[in-house]
């Protein structure tokens, strides 16, 4: 359970600055950004 909440959280960690960029970098980034966390 830990550790499947753990992942849980590091993939939400990963994908807050993706869409910060995505402000700056535009869609293509974010759509990058969504698929590499969950790889």
């Amino acid at each position: 359970m830990p550790n499947k909440l753990f992942k849980r959280d590091s993939q939400r960690v990963a994908f807050l600055p993706c869409v910060d960029f995505s402000v700056l970098g535009g869609m293509r980034r974010l759509r990058y950004c969504v698929a590499h966390p969950l790889t």
